[in-house]
């Protein structure tokens, strides 16, 4: 499917603003990902909140993917900005005075690099950035974070001058589609059903000026008494007033169609984008939720890359990491119903003489970073158990014999021996 509408930020803008479903194209990714948090340099946390920098954040990632590009421009101490950031002017604490957002209508691409040898070669070196008075400022690509919305392998041949697509682009045309039938829905339920007047003589009444006046009026009077718990008061012997009602059916399924076509050409689940599951049978939106997760999770590395960025400037170490806690945690019926499974698991583990009871309830307990010294000490009593006995017995015979407790005397060699009652053996 073709998109006629030529790339311009205004269009999408627009759509953003106006349309909700639009926004949410744009918004649902950023939120979900930045919705519980991170975990980074908790010393420079109140420095970060001081500044806004997860809302600056956040508002990067949204503008980037509504208009194709947008940058994070961090407000360093003044000095020639044309320059690369050096590593002298990184990690000073209380340096950062302020994140901004520069959306990209308001950035001009002004040189390139083209140094072979460059790990940037290729990419913007330095950004023209016009304020909103008009303003204008040089910066070097190294003093600010760039978000994209869909790339392009060649930018330049599409037009878009260094940039990426808007994430709206594809699904304009799906867009436009829906909000024509939803509008068009609309019209049709407020018409749902038409009022038919008939009256002897209309055809006639209506050649004569003034006998075409007096039906005007009268079928005036019907229409304004059209409605629920109304009345319409007609000629019993030359009036007739009915009502009749348009077919409605069809109408849900196509827009259903409408909406699972919206939701493939921007690449979000119809759970997530209209909060509801797909029709059809067994459609519960659970795989389209484990796969929106798989989404955000594969989204998260790029925003914390962009924190690192961030907190670096702040004076963070270099080696920070940047964490994100889990998308998603069980209400407390499924935590009860999975704490239960496990249990049940134990109980045929330890019946089957698998686990200890002890070992069992040790590895619930134990930390991650524990779990295969644990394994590694059960698989060494288990091995020890299949060479001596039981599980008990070689956990005994491992164990040290107490202290109060002589350990036994070594038989004597000379002592005399039971007899033994042989068994006579049976003949071939």
């Amino acid at each position: 499917m073709s998109n006629p509408v030529p790339f311009d930020t205004r269009v999408y803008r627009a759509m953003y603003y106006a349309d909700p479903i639009a926004a949410r194209i744009v918004d649902a990714l950023p939120g979900a990902a930045m919705r519980r948090g991170y975990k980074a340099d908790d010393s420079l946390r109140e420095d970060a909140d001081r500044l806004g920098l997860d809302a600056a954040v956040l508002k990067l990632m949204q503008w980037g993917r509504r208009d194709g590009g947008a940058l994070l421009f961090p407000g360093l101490p003044a000095g020639d900005l044309k320059k690369p950031l050096t590593p002298g002017e990184v990690g000073r604490t209380g340096v950062v005075r302020f994140f901004r957002v520069v959306p990209r209508r308001r950035v001009t691409i002004l040189t390139w690099d083209e140094d072979p040898l460059s790990p940037r070669y290729g990419q913007p070196a330095v950004y023209q950035i016009l304020s909103r008075r008009g303003a204008v400022v040089h910066v070097h690509a190294t003093r600010v974070w760039r978000w994209d919305g869909v790339e392009d392998d060649d930018s330049d041949e599409a037009g878009l001058a260094g940039w990426s697509w808007s994430v709206l682009h594809r699904p304009y045309e799906a867009l436009r589609d829906f909000a024509t039938a939803t509008g068009s829905l609309s019209t049709l339920l407020a018409d749902a059903s038409q009022a038919v007047w008939k009256m002897q003589g209309v055809a006639k009444a209506a050649a004569v000026a003034k006998l075409n006046e007096l039906v005007a009026v009268r079928m005036g009077w019907a229409d304004q008494a059209r409605g629920a718990g109304k009345a319409v008061v007609i000629d019993k012997d030359g009036e007739d007033f009915a009502r009749v009602a348009t077919p409605l059916s069809g109408i849900p399924e196509s827009v259903d169609r409408l909406m699972a076509l919206v939701s493939a050409a921007c690449g979000i689940p119809q759970t997530i984008l209209f909060g509801r599951s797909p029709a059809g049978m067994n459609a519960t939106g659970e795989s389209d939720l484990t796969i929106w997760y798989d989404q955000v999770r594969e989204e998260q590395p790029k925003i914390a890359a962009l924190l690192r960025w961030c907190y670096r400037l702040l004076g963070a170490a270099e080696d920070l990491e940047v964490t994100f806690p889990p998308l998603w945690e069980p209400t407390e019926t499924e935590a009860a119903g999975v704490e239960k499974t496990k249990a049940d698991v134990d109980v045929a583990l330890t019946q089957a003489e698998i686990l200890l009871p002890e070992e069992a309830l040790l590895l619930r307990r134990a930390p991650a970073e524990d779990i295969p010294e644990i394994l590694e000490a059960i698989l060494e009593r288990a091995k020890a158990s299949l060479a001596g006995g039981g599980a008990r017995e070689a956990v005994a015979a491992a164990a040290p014999p107490p202290a109060d407790v002589p350990p036994e005397a070594p038989p004597l060699s000379d002592a005399p021996k039971p007899p033994v009652n042989e068994e006579p053996e049976e003949d071939a």
